[in-house]
């Protein structure tokens, strides 16, 4: 059953029912300092409510067939394994958790949206997924940001929205980096990030501070509603996403060393799931 209550201003229009939906967009990456390098990816997300799955696994499915699985096969597919802490099911109990943690358990008492790149004939990589937590009366209360590395490590940075970030409908937030992503940036500075919830559009800006090799990021994506046919239309654009992001990073990577970008060894990550960052709003 749709929920009623699931209206605001971070919901999509385009979505149909429910709030999840998909966004077709980019990935651009600039890095300044001493070594500079561009790079800009087309790719697509599904922005998944953590708190009304069986309403995306209904609208994936065509004459029978799994469009869109969830937590199951599907030529595009959403599993929870794939986030939080690998649990095969329980993901918005994480989330929740996560956000009891850092005294911000109000900010997850209502819908949970979860942007992240979906399975597609199985095979996933998200350097980041974004989850867009509701308090009980719709507004939005906290973002987390959750980084996963090519070794197989992850973490999240969790960041409390202020009622004028709210209002402006831009959440501007600080982190201390505490978890090692790219072998080719230090562990040291802080994430400055600066993101519009999802809509018609969705952004995400993040740039890294505090260290001679600064990196500014950024998604950008427009919505698109979850049917049959926009599943297909995607996979055929992007028939092996996950391979391709990949391909990408290591791609990039080569480059990176031979422009002679100074190389930093892999630290542990840290003991904890998450860290805390602060509005900046």
């Amino acid at each position: 059953m749709e929920k009623a209550a699931h209206t605001g201003a971070s919901v999509p229009p385009e979505a149909g029912p429910g709030r999840s939906c998909l966004y077709q967009g980019a990935v651009v990456h600039r890095r300044d300092g001493a070594v500079r390098h561009r790079l800009r990816y087309r790719v697509f997300w599904l922005l998944t409510d953590l708190t009304d799955l069986p309403a995306l696994r209904r609208r994936g499915r065509w004459k029978g067939l799994p469009l869109l699985g969830v937590d199951g096969p599907g030529l595009l597919s959403f599993r929870q394994a794939d986030h939080g802490d690998g649990r095969r099911d329980g993901l918005l109990d994480w989330v929740r958790q996560r956000l009891t943690e850092q005294g911000l358990a109000a900010a997850g008492e209502g819908p949970v949206l979860l942007l992240a790149m979906p399975r597609v004939l199985g095979g996933v990589f998200n350097p980041l997924s974004v989850y867009f937590c509701h308090r009980a009366d719709g507004g939005l209360g906290a973002v987390i940001y959750q980084v996963n590395n090519t070794f197989g490590d992850r973490h999240s940075y969790v960041v409390p929205v202020s009622g004028e970030e709210e209002a402006q409908g831009v959440v501007r937030s600080w982190a201390d980096k505490t978890f090692h992503v790219s072998p080719f940036l230090p562990l040291q500075g802080g994430y400055r990030f600066r993101t519009r919830p999802p809509s018609a559009q969705v952004s995400v800006g993040i740039r890294l501070e505090g260290t001679e090799h600064d990196l500014s990021a950024a998604l950008t994506g427009s919505a698109v509603a979850v049917t049959p046919g926009a599943c297909l239309r995607l996979w055929l654009r992007h028939p092996l996403l996950w391979l391709a992001v990949l391909g990408g990073i290591h791609w990039e990577a080569l480059r990176l060393w031979r422009k002679g970008a100074p190389f930093f060894r892999r630290t542990p990550p840290p003991g904890r799931q998450a860290s805390p960052g602060q509005s900046i709003g």
